[in-house]
């Protein structure tokens, strides 16, 4: 497990490459979204415990994911 700390949004592209490495992907849907490890669902919670982000990263973070920052 990785300490909690900021993480910054000029890294956000390079963490999200680790965790596609790692089979993390995201879904969304009508009502939202949601993290997966292979077919498992996944908290956000414990994305935040796995990769060593703070709550207002982890935020932070699924905004940029959803805005479609991973694919500049």
């Amino acid at each position: 497990m990785k300490k909690q700390k900021a993480v910054y949004t000029t890294a956000f592209r390079e963490l999200w490459e680790q965790m596609k490495e790692d089979g993390v992907w995201l879904s969304q849907h009508s009502l939202g979204y949601q993290f997966y490890v292979g077919e498992y669902r996944v908290t956000n919670k414990e994305i935040g415990r796995v990769w060593g982000m703070n709550q207002s990263a982890l935020y932070r973070f699924i905004q940029y994911l959803l805005e479609g920052g991973d694919k500049e």
